[in-house]
């Protein structure tokens, strides 16, 4: 199961809206086949590892080993079951019980009516990684993650707002890696302003994973020339007020803009509404690339659920820009917590791994 769970771990941030699944085919104590979710969540991690072996006589008397139940019903797939009960495998070990009401025990049911024995094997590692689809499916609520590339002492840019390069190529590559395991970033209008950023995955044979990318633009301030709008292969959702002008919705007509009006509370865009929104576009796990003003209303409103802070051994001093702004923090019981869960050393960088409290 071990194995099925890192199979599942390749397919994060490629599988949306499904979710990431591993799966590993054992006959006579050997494996026979591997597979998980393929891009755009189809074909399904088991029907993946059962298409991998061509004489289908082999998987008769076979175990299969699968980190969440098979699906029993018609989605972007034929279900799962069907296939399994067809192959002539004779046992099938869960990870975990599909909370999607569509499944939810179903599929179990329907491998047990057709002779097919079942055992659970629960593990921790594997049910934090469904836990993300499920929240997304049931809560409509994406894993929401954050990356800070920062001096020793936070700054994020100098005080001309300069910022290339705080961190050494190895973390840079490292953030570029979170990119391709989101099913989308979020940032804010002034990133795109300041920075006219692309925001592709850079890594080496992997630029087409690049994924899909959320905006806060209350008033549709940011021109269409940018660099965000070039790439055709995927798709730019950005969240303004309601009862916007006319004229700015039609300068975005001809591209792949998908333009989500929500509300406002205290003249910001309601960050809450807009992490609803991405829930209910299937968006599993999102990567923030915003600035401090973001990063600063996500940690005050306890909405990242996990942070990776690179730090690079320099120092700009009280000048430079800070990579969190004001919290309005009076009192040591008022303090945003999170807590550290990993740490490692990337050469002359240091990367902390907080998840929150």
């Amino acid at each position: 199961m071990e194995l099925a769970y890192r199979m599942a771990s390749r397919a994060i941030g490629t599988t949306s809206t499904n979710p990431a699944v591993g799966c590993i085919i054992v006959k006579n104590d050997n494996i026979i086949s591997r597979g998980w979710t393929q891009p755009g969540g189809k074909p399904h991690a088991e029907i993946h590892a059962i298409e991998q072996i061509r004489d289908k006589s082999m998987l008769k008397g076979a175990e299969i080993y699968c980190t969440l139940e098979p699906c029993s019903h018609y989605g972007k797939t034929k279900p799962c079951v069907n296939s399994i009960i067809r192959s002539g495998i004779q046992k099938v070990y869960i990870g975990d019980i599909d909370k999607n009401p569509l499944v939810n025990g179903i599929g179990i049911k329907k491998l047990k009516k057709s002779k097919i024995k079942t055992e659970l094997l629960f593990n921790e590692d594997i049910q934090n990684l469904n836990n993300i689809f499920f929240n997304s499916k049931l809560k409509k609520r994406p894993l929401m993650v954050a990356k800070i590339a920062s001096t020793l002492d936070a700054k994020i840019a100098t005080i001309s707002s300069e910022s290339k390069w705080i961190t050494n190529s190895l973390s840079r590559m490292h953030g570029h890696y979170l990119r391709l395991k989101s099913d989308a970033m979020l940032i804010g209008k002034n990133t795109v302003l300041l920075d006219n950023p692309d925001l592709h995955c850079r890594l080496g044979g992997l630029q087409s994973f690049s994924p899909n990318i959320f905006v806060l633009d209350t008033n549709l301030e940011i021109p269409v020339s940018h660099n965000l709008f070039k790439s055709k292969k995927r798709k730019i959702y950005i969240f303004h007020k309601n009862n916007i002008d006319k004229k700015l919705i039609k300068k975005f007509k001809n591209s792949n803009v998908i333009l989500l009006p929500i509300s406002q509370k205290n003249k910001l865009l309601d960050i809450n509404e807009a992490i609803s929104k991405m829930g209910e576009q299937g968006v599993q796990r999102v990567l923030i690339e915003g600035g401090s003003e973001l990063i600063t209303q996500l940690i005050s409103k306890k909405l990242i659920d996990k942070l990776y802070w690179f730090r690079a051994g320099k120092l700009i001093g009280k000048d430079g820009l800070n990579a969190v702004s004001n919290l309005s923090v009076s009192k040591i019981k008022s303090v945003k917590e999170l807590r550290l869960i990993d740490i490692m050393q990337i050469e002359t960088d240091t990367l902390e791994v907080y998840e929150r409290k």
